[in-house]
C-alpha cells in the first residue's frame, strides 16, 4: 500500500461514502495537534487553578488545516499567561472588539479589561443573575474571609433562656 495513492479502507457510517487513507492520517494528525494545544493551554491555565472549557475546531481550507479554539462563554475572565508563549506576552490581557484583535504587544483598553473584572465577579449582573449565582456558590466559597467557625462550648439549658 503506497501513501501517495488513495487507498479506500472502510466505509463512513454517515452517508456510506468511502474513507481514504489520506482522509484518516489527515484526521490522526489534526488529534495529535488537537490535544498538543489543548494540553499546553490547560497546563497553562492549570497554574492558576481556573477550568477552561474549550474546544478545538479544526477545517481545511485551501489544503491548510486552520485549528480554531473556541472558548465558552464564562465568568471566569479575563484569561492571561503567565509566561511569554510563542509571541505572546505574560500578563498581558487580550480582546477582541468586531472584527479587531488587541496586538500582541499591547494589552487590551482598560475599559474592556475593567468589564472583564466586573464579569468575573458579578458587578454587571442583574440582581436575578447575581442572585441565582449566590445560590449556586455559598458565600464560603466565594469570600472566604466570610467563613465563621464555631468552637465546642456547652451551652446552657433552654429554660435559662425563658
Amino acid at each position: 500500500m503506497h501513501f501517495g495513492k488513495r487507498a479506500n479502507i472502510g466505509i463512513s457510517k454517515r452517508n456510506g461514502t468511502r474513507i481514504s487513507l489520506i482522509y484518516c492520517m489527515i484526521l490522526y494528525v489534526w488529534q495529535i495537534i488537537y490535544q498538543i494545544t489543548m494540553d499546553l493551554l490547560l497546563l497553562e491555565l492549570m497554574k492558576k487553578r481556573i477550568m477552561l472549557l474549550a474546544i478545538v475546531h479544526s477545517c481545511l481550507y485551501c489544503k491548510k488545516v486552520i485549528d480554531v479554539i473556541v472558548i465558552r462563554n464564562d465568568r471566569n475572565t479575563p484569561y492571561y499567561l503567565t509566561e511569554q508563549y510563542q509571541g505572546v506576552f505574560a500578563n498581558n490581557i487580550y480582546s477582541r472588539i468586531m472584527d479587531t484583535n488587541t496586538p500582541k504587544n499591547a494589552s487590551a483598553d482598560i475599559d474592556v479589561i475593567e468589564k472583564l473584572w466586573k464579569k468575573r465577579f458579578g458587578i454587571d449582573a442583574t440582581a436575578l443573575d447575581r442572585a441565582l449565582l449566590f445560590l449556586q456558590k455559598p458565600y464560603y466559597i466565594l469570600w472566604v474571609e466570610l467563613l465563621w467557625t464555631v468552637d465546642d462550648v456547652e451551652l446552657p439549658p433552654l429554660g435559662h433562656f425563658i
